[in-house]
């Protein structure tokens, strides 16, 4: 059977740098240093982690607590959305990343209202879906195959997916 594909693949990594920059540049995202977190006392650590809803440990030491808000306030999460359909008897896929709002890692809108930045609906900011493949084929069967393998994984395994596409020549 012979078909062929067009669509764009945008390489994750680019729209994950390019998001990121966005946000710093808005000042949304807290990028506390090294230095700024060994400068904080246990009480300002324990404290955060409590409004992160960290569970206590009480045998935690003071450098565990230290390392696990590090980790809280330095891990981003994506969320991957797909969509597929038929127009005209051509199969159509859509797949957008956009980032998932965490207090943990991005200011709330009340602590950048405090700041300074006026009323900004900091959720919606960072929640801004990027296009990440887009793609057309003439042969509907070929995207639904696509889509239905995708859909009997228990898991989203993007990886497959991306090599899936690269398997069908995708233009990038």
């Amino acid at each position: 059977m012979q078909f062929t594909v067009s669509g764009r693949k945008i390489p994750l990594s680019e729209i994950r740098k390019r998001e990121l920059d966005r946000c710093e540049e808005l000042g949304v995202v807290r990028a506390y240093t090294n230095n700024e977190y060994e400068q904080m006392s246990d009480e300002e650590i324990t404290e955060r982690l409590n409004e992160l809803g960290d569970v206590k440990n009480p045998g935690d030491t003071p450098g565990q607590r230290q390392e696990r808000l590090i980790k809280f306030e330095r891990t981003r999460h994506l969320m991957v959305w797909g969509d597929g359909s038929t127009i005209l008897n051509h199969g159509h896929l859509l797949y957008l990343i956009k980032s998932v709002y965490d207090p943990a890692f991005y200011y709330t809108s009340t602590e950048m209202k405090a700041k300074g930045h006026g009323d900004l609906d900091v959720p919606t900011i960072v929640e801004k879906p990027h296009i990440y493949i887009l793609g057309r084929c003439s042969a509907k069967e070929v995207c639904i195959g696509i889509l239905e393998q995708l859909e009997t994984e228990t898991t989203c395994n993007l990886n497959k997916f991306v090599a899936l596409l690269e398997a069908l020549q995708i233009g990038r």
